[in-house]
């Protein structure tokens, strides 16, 4: 399937509103959400940026990296970026219309980009002078990964998260396991049913983490998403309904082993392999402090795994509150 494609079930929340949102928010603070493919003939700079930085924030997953190279046009960005060039200005060569016509043959990956795409602004957008005031997860990874000559993703430095970050990187894992276990259990349904789990996650996490408050869906995603459920189709049926469908009939092609390739993508991206020069420093540290320098790789490499018995408070309550929304198998 081409990146095109992808966009029709793919998400979308534009950096400034339309009009639509704007009569619909009716003074209210607020963001509108479509799907990707409403932007591509006017917002396309934007839909480059996403793009851009979901493949970026993928690449750090050894497993999607190497699903990424498998790619005509993955190789061709990643041998790019051997020159210290950035994933955006490596796709900014392209034109839009050449983007969009990407094949994306893996169909792991179509489901990557699909899930990554529409969470896009989960891990690449900071917030300040909100409740929860974090850095983006994709900002924090350039800071503590490397990619090893020999292709391994691992952590090189350590930086201090506020318990308001571990929080937000919190949810978002457990939005991400729960999209995962969506799709495995409904690929012999509906596609459908993983898009709507992703719209109430995307509404939720910028509800109680992002600085506005309510989400608008567009006019013509609540279009599409009646036209989907009642299943009732026309024969005109509209492109971006085709894509749907095509798409729709790849996630029950969806095998076990698609399926645990991208539950290892998202745990590679919330726990790390340290470099041998990252554990020297720690063995180090803990030597001089007289603490055990195994605890400290262990806080360093699966930050979440203690963040869940170190909060406290209306912090604890929030984590709670997490774990109920998105329970997980």
């Amino acid at each position: 399937m081409k990146i095109i494609d992808l966009y029709s079930c793919s998400f979308f929340i534009s950096e400034k509103n339309s009009e639509y949102t704007m009569t619909q928010l009716d003074g209210e603070k607020g963001k509108g959400l479509a799907l990707a493919y409403e932007h591509t003939t006017y917002k396309y700079v934007q839909l480059q940026r996403a793009l851009a930085t979901t493949i970026e924030l993928l690449s750090y997953s050894s497993t999607a990296r190497e699903l990424i190279s498998t790619e005509r046009w993955g190789m061709d960005i990643l041998q790019e970026l051997s020159s210290d060039e950035n994933y955006i200005s490596v796709i900014k060569k392209e034109r839009a219309k050449q983007i969009h016509e990407w094949d994306v043959e893996s169909i792991t990956l179509q489901f990557l980009l699909v899930i990554f795409f529409s969470y896009n602004t989960l891990y690449t957008w900071d917030q300040d002078n909100t409740k929860y005031n974090y850095t983006c997860l994709l900002k924090d990874f350039k800071k503590i990964l490397i990619t090893e000559h020999t292709g391994k993703i691992s952590k090189n430095e350590s930086i201090d998260q506020e318990t308001d970050n571990l929080i937000s990187d919190f949810c978002f894992y457990r939005i991400l396991k729960g999209t995962v276990n969506v799709l495995e259990s409904h690929k012999d349904k509906e596609l459908l049913d993983v898009m709507e789990y992703i719209e109430d996650a995307l509404k939720y996490f910028h509800k109680y983490f992002m600085s506005w408050g309510i989400i608008i869906s567009s006019s013509e995603l609540e279009t599409q998403f009646d036209v989907l459920s009642r299943g009732n189709f026309s024969e005109d049926i509209k492109k971006n309904t085709n894509r749907y469908l095509d798409l729709n009939e790849k996630m029950k092609q969806l095998s076990e082993h698609d399926v645990l390739l991208i539950k290892n993508v998202v745990e590679e991206l919330f726990s790390f392999e340290p470099t041998n020069k990252f554990e020297k420093k720690i063995q180090v540290e803990s030597e001089q402090l007289g603490t055990s320098s195994e605890e400290r790789l262990n806080v360093d490499t699966k930050p979440l795994d203690f963040m869940k018995y170190t909060v406290k408070g209306s912090d604890k309550d929030m984590v709670l509150k997490i774990i109920n929304k998105f329970p997980i198998q």
